[in-house]
């Protein structure tokens, strides 16, 4: 098994059982090579996931070995935008299972809209080729609220009904 020891600085020494002490009875690789953490898949995110429009979305994601960060895209009708750029849990690395980012939100362009075309990926820091995609597109829907629902309705009468709305792209 591998250890989760993460470095690009790895060794292996390989030593004779009959022969240890003997120098000729040990081989140590003359190239380093590198221990890697691993993106395996979300956690939380599926085609059928509805986010909406003005809540804090948690993005969950199952990982083998640590890492000290993660860069998060997330796709709109436009394409792929960064929504945090070197992710590290507050400094303490990322750990090997399943590790949480909160995108709070703050009203800005990709979190005040609605498409069926969303979508969340991950990206190692450390290396950019292991990456994860959630396996299907999912919906960012308005928030509708309502502000003065009727308390009891009078027959043959129109009451007024208001709400609030969350979101761009509402009709």
């Amino acid at each position: 098994t591998v250890p989760d020891k993460i470095s690009d600085e790895c060794r292996i020494r390989v030593i004779s059982s009959s022969y240890s002490s003997k120098s000729w009875g040990v081989n140590d690789s003359g190239f380093p090579f590198t221990i890697k953490g691993a993106l395996n898949s979300f956690t939380n995110i599926n085609a059928t996931t509805v986010w909406k429009v003005g809540n804090n979305q948690i993005i969950k994601w199952d990982a083998t070995g640590t890492m000290s960060g993660v860069k998060i895209d997330v796709h709109d009708d436009a394409g792929w935008h960064t929504i945090e750029n070197n992710f590290t849990n507050g400094g303490q690395g990322l750990a090997a299972g399943v590790n949480t980012y909160t995108w709070t939100y703050t009203g800005g362009a990709y979190q005040d809209q609605r498409t069926n075309d969303f979508n969340v990926r991950v990206t190692s820091v450390q290396n950019p080729s292991n990456v994860i995609v959630a396996s299907a597109t999912f919906t960012f829907i308005p928030n509708i609220a309502l502000t003065t629902p009727p308390s009891s309705w009078i027959a043959e009468t129109i009451p007024t009904v208001s709400w609030t709305c969350t979101g761009t792209g509402t009709s």
